[in-house]
């Protein structure tokens, strides 16, 4: 289901797949140097959660030549926003839980597989 205002439909105990532009600029240190965006999509990701929803982030910052490139992770742009919602950061390459998790997750792995 696509929805332009995620309020215009009651959501409980579903997996939401948030696509979202986070693209923020990333020092060659991997300090993230603004949170506009990132603190833009907060309010969003309570009202689902507050509905028991387990929400999937969705994001990218590119992939030139279809080649992972390090400076363009989103490793530290996902750390960030876990600081914002106080949730503890986890990175793995498994599949994310069927549960309710309390912490947020970066997932590693090729998604393309």
């Amino acid at each position: 289901m696509s929805l332009k205002f995620v309020k215009s439909v009651k959501l409980r105990n579903k997996t939401v797949l948030l696509r979202v532009d986070i693209n923020e600029e990333v020092d060659n240190k991997g300090k993230v140097l603004g949170d506009f965006r990132i603190r833009q999509i907060i309010p969003t990701i309570h009202y689902l959660r507050q509905g028991g929803n387990k929400v999937v982030i969705l994001a990218h910052l590119g992939r030139p030549d279809g080649k992972p490139k390090a400076s363009l992770s989103l490793k530290p742009i996902a750390q960030k926003l876990s600081d914002l919602l106080k949730l503890k950061f986890i990175t793995t390459d498994h599949k994310v839980p069927e549960y309710r998790i309390n912490h947020f997750i970066f997932f590693t792995g090729d998604i393309r597989q």
